[in-house]
Formats: structure tokens, C-alpha cells, sequence
């Protein structure tokens, strides 16, 4: 069971589906038995982790998963020719949409202990949860789908659900974001969209959804004389993508110019 604190994700929060993050907070024995498990976890997960998942990952955070990524672009704006082109992904609702069936298949993929993948399913199974904000407390409801967020298992299911998604392109993740990007002296270069046509496929197959509303594309160029407007916008499941000249990317804010002036200011 888990008494679920609602956090915002924003202020003001202007809706509950999308603006307020639900945190289940579960009792101290659940925590200590999840930290068992998470230890057997990380030890036979982590041969087998992808290189670019910086999320939830000892000896990993936010600055490296930037410091990629920052790098690349950089590196690519040496070049004056050069247009990066950089895809910002949004899954909707990733945590509350794992399908059960589609992580088991996961755990059974990834060979791990039969005990591990058990109880790490039967912790999602039949789950009681109820809200409280205050003194007041909602309804106790049972939950089939999904893994809780403020847990210890929950990053974990996501990192195994999300591991085989690899692209041919840069890439990193941290934990649910996602970030692709693309160099080429072409700008009519279509690799992110091929890569976007990938990440769609790969959605369809494992139960998740790209929220493209929230899904931003950037692209970035050291000349500033030449207009990229006319470039083709990424697509994602028949809607076009919005084209941004800032994105706030894990509390960095990251400018199409690729000065800090934005995130300074």
C-alpha cells in the first residue's frame, strides 16, 4: 500500500493529469525489502546497461548526460557548415503506462534470477494506494498498471523497460528523457527523422506513448546569417514537432545559439 503525495511539476499547476507528479510514499519495511532487491538488481542489470543511461546509475548524473551532449554540439559548431539538429523526447505518463507484461518479458530478455523477477512483479501486482493532501485522505483503490513513482523499484523497472531503445545517433537518457541528436553538413540531412520514425516504432511495441505536445526539436548552426526555417520539421505519429530556440534539458537551459546568456539569466 501507498499513501500518494501529489507534487508539482510546475507552478502554477493548471492541470492534474499533466502538471502534478504523483510520489507514493510506502512503508518502511517495503523500503528495506526494496533496497535488498535494487542491490541484486544493479549487480546482475549492470553488464548489461546501456552505455548512454545516465539516470538512477551509481556514478552517473545529470552533469554527465550533459557534458555528452554538450560536447557534441561543441564540437560540431567548430565546423561552420555543421547544423545539429537535436530532438528533446517527452513520453507521456512513462511510469504510470509500463505494461506488466511487456517488463516480464523484459526480466526474462535480461536473464535474471527467477526470485528477482517474481517479486519485483508481484510488487506492481494489486498495488492499494490512496491520496492525502493535509488531513484529508481519498478512497483506497487498487492499481494494475504502472510502476510508483518515489520508489526504489520504480527508476529500475523504467530503466530495463526503456534499455533496448538505442539509436544510431547520439543519444543519451536519464532515466525517461531522452535526447537525440544529429550532425551534418547537409542540412536537408534526415537522419533525426529517421531516428524519430524508430523511436515511434519502438513506442508501439512497448506500450509507450510520445507525448508530442511537449516533444520540442532544436537545431543549431554557428552561422547566424543563414535562415534554417525553411528546413523540414520533424514528424512523430503525423503531428510536426515544435521548433524551439531554448529548452530547459536536466536544469540546464541549452539556446540554439549554444550561449549560456538564457541559463545565466
Amino acid at each position: 500500500m501507498a499513501r500518494i503525495t501529489p507534487l508539482s511539476k510546475c507552478f502554477p499547476a493548471s492541470t492534474v493529469e499533466n502538471d502534478v507528479r504523483p510520489i507514493a510514499i510506502t512503508s518502511s519495511i517495503s523500503k528495506i525489502a526494496e533496497s535488498f532487491i535494487n542491490r541484486w538488481f544493479n549487480e546482475h542489470f549492470k553488464p548489461h546497461l546501456d552505455n548512454n543511461q545516465f539516470g538512477c546509475t551509481a556514478n552517473r548524473s545529470t552533469t554527465h548526460a550533459l557534458l555528452k551532449l554538450t560536447d557534441r554540439w561543441f564540437q560540431a559548431s567548430d565546423k561552420s557548415s555543421n547544423v545539429s539538429r537535436v530532438l528533446f523526447v517527452d513520453f507521456s505518463k512513462a511510469f504510470d503506462l509500463i505494461d506488466h507484461n511487456v517488463l516480464l518479458q523484459k526480466f526474462i530478455d535480461y536473464q535474471f534470477p527467477l526470485h528477482l523477477t517474481v517479486w519485483s512483479l508481484s510488487f506492481l501486482r494489486d498495488r492499494q494506494q490512496f491520496v492525502q493532501i493535509g488531513n484529508v485522505k481519498s478512497k483506497t483503490q487498487y492499481s494494475n498498471s504502472g510502476t510508483p513513482q518515489g520508489t526504489v523499484s520504480g527508476p529500475n523497472d523504467f530503466k530495463l523497460l526503456i534499455n533496448d531503445l538505442t539509436f544510431i545517433a547520439d543519444y543519451a537518457k536519464f532515466v525517461d528523457d531522452t535526447t537525440i541528436s544529429s550532425v551534418s553538413d547537409d542540412p536537408y540531412d534526415d537522419s533525426l527523422q529517421k531516428e524519430a520514425v524508430h523511436l515511434c516504432s519502438w513506442t508501439h511495441t512497448n506500450g509507450m506513448r510520445v507525448h508530442e505536445t511537449k516533444t520540442k526539436e532544436m537545431t543549431m548552426h554557428p552561422d547566424s546569417s543563414i535562415d534554417l526555417d525553411h528546413l523540414s520539421r520533424i514528424i512523430i505519429n503525423g503531428k510536426q514537432i515544435e521548433r524551439v530556440d531554448t529548452f530547459k534539458l536536466l536544469g540546464a537551459i541549452i539556446s540554439s545559439d549554444l550561449s549560456w546568456s538564457a541559463h545565466v539569466s
